[in-house]
């Protein structure tokens, strides 16, 4: 079950997402800040990554761990594989499996940003800077 709804303010939605994890603090806060410059087709603009976290029921250190191990600290990355799992290019059980087994996972994320930007063809044309988080 979703914890984000339509009343919820920004700072709401990071609460719930975050239930405040320093890491998923981090990753949350640039998802926010930086979405709608990488995925400028996102219909929900700086909450569509964040929304797909909620769908995915990935919360607190799960973002951390998706982020760290899965996408390598790369944001561009994590809004890419969220936006291959709506295309429908990965299932949510593939994303929360690779999160379970954390730096061991298997998901092929190079294969899937690779399909996301041949798909969305504005996608990560002006992505932000990459500032690695520790």
């Amino acid at each position: 079950m979703s914890r984000i709804t339509l009343k919820d303010s920004i700072m709401d939605v990071v609460m719930k997402m975050t239930e405040g994890n320093p890491g998923a603090l981090t990753v949350v806060g640039d998802l926010i800040k930086k979405n709608a410059a990488i995925d400028p087709d996102s219909a929900l603009g700086p909450l569509s990554a964040v929304l797909a976290l909620d769908e995915l029921q990935i919360y607190e250190s799960d973002i951390w761990i998706l982020y760290k191990y899965v996408c390598e600290m790369n944001l561009t990355t994590l809004v890419a594989l969220l936006r291959a799992k709506q295309l429908g290019h990965v299932s949510s059980s593939a994303i929360k499996d690779a999160v379970r087994a954390g730096k061991d996972h298997t998901l092929n994320t190079e294969e899937l940003v690779t399909g996301v930007k041949d798909y969305l063809k504005d996608f990560g044309r002006n992505e932000p800077e990459e500032k690695q988080t520790t």
